[in-house]
């Protein structure tokens, strides 16, 4: 394996981390509670 096969190699797994600590950090957001239940509560009435 290339140096540079391995570099790219690193990259994406470090790109695939830090999308993965994003997503999780978003869904698990405290701020993203309250529009999401007003949302429902409104689309039910």
């Amino acid at each position: 394996m290339t140096p540079t096969a391995r570099w790219a190699i690193a990259q994406r797994r470090k790109r695939q981390v830090i999308t993965r600590t994003v997503r999780d950090r978003a869904i698990h957001d405290p701020r993203r509670r309250e529009p999401v239940l007003a949302q429902v509560s409104t689309t039910k009435k």
